[in-house]
């Protein structure tokens, strides 16, 4: 099997160019393309596409029907859960956008006026989302005998408004202010309340809510003071954390451990059944559980937040103690320090008391100890 580029000048005067496949002395002539360098890049994929799968045309199939079998055959076993639900948002704009078109007639035109329009109507971050969910289908239609080529890396990638970029530079992750957080705390040590544990292992040990709901006692080690994440509450199922990062090992303090080990004595809790179940032994329901710490706030006299403001909070608290970046990144699950300047980075002290602190630091060095 092989092939060439053949040049062919339309009726209104523009050239086209074609790759053309030859086997066994038949020719097969495949899309024309504007530039001779875009038809080249077509034509070595489906030389390619050939010599490692042994299809050797492309199979028609619309946008709307291949979403099923990429579901079906690759989605559901091979993407998280929590990822695919969220993609689902995303497929339900792409199939009325492009619905009807075979996959391998998409072409970066039309890809490019799709990103354009939504850019009037949504936030780049979902834009991007759109282009994620795009790159996924059109990998496995390659695979698949639907599409030669992956449309996607030859599209410039959407950039943020001007707008987007200033209000990314002006927000800042909500988290207690000091006031907050001390009115806060006043309740929970002196008043009883229904979620009153759950709210404080939020906040001192930082787990994600849907962590917290999927905990069982057997992830608590009393005699190590360590709690270790090994799944999460999600939609409905219990499954692996967000990321593997996401399965750790985090510290207990003295208060919350003992508040855990009283709990468990009453609760006669066996290392199988959940920590902080409803009151029917079942996983709380995360509206119910945002909708108490909603009126509990509103009590208070604290400002609208959600309970991942106690993450956020936690986080914020860590940094304040002069904890390390490395440490609080493996306590809060995340896979690299980076999330930790890019999200709190103001946190962080720039004084200029602290400035020059830590050049007195380096003032004192004992090079001869250093090097010793």
């Amino acid at each position: 099997m092989k092939g060439y580029i053949a040049r062919k000048k339309k009726a209104d005067g523009k050239t086209r160019w074609y790759p053309v496949i030859t086997d066994r002395g038949k020719k097969k002539w495949l899309q024309g393309f504007d530039t001779k360098k875009d038809a080249q890049i077509h034509l070595e994929a489906e030389l390619q596409r050939y010599k490692t799968t042994g299809i050797k045309s492309i199979q028609k199939i619309t946008f709307n029907k291949f979403i099923p079998q990429w579901e079906n055959n690759y989605a559901k076993t091979y993407i998280e859960k929590s990822t695919l639900l969220t993609y689902h948002s995303h497929i339900k704009i792409l199939v009325g956008h492009f619905g009807e078109i075979n996959m391998d007639d998409i072409t970066t035109l039309m890809l490019d006026s799709f990103f354009s329009l939504r850019l009037q109507t949504v936030k780049y971050s979902t834009v991007r989302s759109d282009w994620a969910v795009l790159n996924s289908l059109f990998q496995k239609a390659i695979d698949w005998g639907f599409c030669l080529t992956n449309p996607m890396p030859r599209l410039k990638k959407p950039k943020k408004t001007l707008l987007e970029r200033e209000n990314d530079e002006n927000e800042e992750v909500q988290i207690f202010t000091i006031p907050e957080l001390k009115r806060f705390m006043r309740f929970l040590a002196t008043q009883r309340h229904q979620y009153r544990i759950p709210f404080l292992v939020l906040l001192w040990l930082g787990l994600r809510c849907g962590e917290l709901y999927g905990l069982r006692w057997g992830c608590i080690d009393f005699d190590s003071s360590v709690l270790t994440v090994r799944q999460r509450y999600y939609r409905g199922d219990f499954g692996s954390p967000k990321s593997k990062a996401g399965i750790r090992t985090v510290d207990i303090p003295s208060e919350v451990l003992h508040e855990l080990r009283v709990l468990k004595i009453k609760s006669g809790g066996s290392p199988d059944t959940l920590v902080f179940p409803n009151r029917e032994g079942r996983v709380i329901s995360h509206a119910a559980f945002y909708q108490s710490f909603k009126t509990l706030l509103k009590n208070l006299g604290i400002r609208h937040y959600n309970p991942h403001v106690l993450r956020h909070t936690c986080c914020s608290l860590r940094i304040r103690q002069g904890q390390s970046p490395e440490y609080i990144c493996q306590q809060m699950g995340w896979r690299d320090v980076s999330m930790i300047y890019r999200v709190y980075g103001h946190l962080f002290p720039k004084d200029i008391t602290f400035r020059k602190t830590q050049m007195q630091k380096m003032e004192n060095l004992d090079l001869g100890e250093a090097v010793g």
